[in-house]
This record gives structure tokens, sequence and C-alpha cells, in this order.
């Protein structure tokens, strides 16, 4: 996601350059942006939770 944001404002920097309020359209990288802000936040608490989840799963199983 975030080699995405990126090349998304690597592709557009001659854009940004010329009117510097591109990013903060709502056709322009501020959806993108968003999103990839979205997903780094949500992704660290569900590596958690499924890191948690894996770790009780294997000691239920060695108590067996």
């Amino acid at each position: 996601m975030s080699v995405d944001v990126a090349a998304n404002y690597y592709v557009n920097w001659p854009q940004i350059t010329r009117h510097p309020d591109y990013p903060l359209r709502l056709l322009g990288l501020l959806p993108v942006t968003l999103f990839a802000l979205f997903v780094a936040v949500t992704a660290t608490s569900l590596y958690g939770h499924l890191a948690r989840k894996a770790r009780d799963s294997a000691l239920s199983r060695t108590r067996r």
C-alpha cells in the first residue's frame, strides 16, 4: 500500500507542483492517501489480534 501511494505521488508530482492543493482535492490524491492511512492503522491491530489467536491456538494444541 505504501508503494502504491508513493507511486501515485511520483506520477502526479508535476500536477502537485503546479497546483499545491491537488493532494487535498476530493478527486486528487486525498482518497488514496486516506485509504492508505486507514489500512496502516487497522493492519497493526489486525496483525496483533491474529498473532494472539495463533499463539493461543498453539498453546491449546500443546496442552492436549
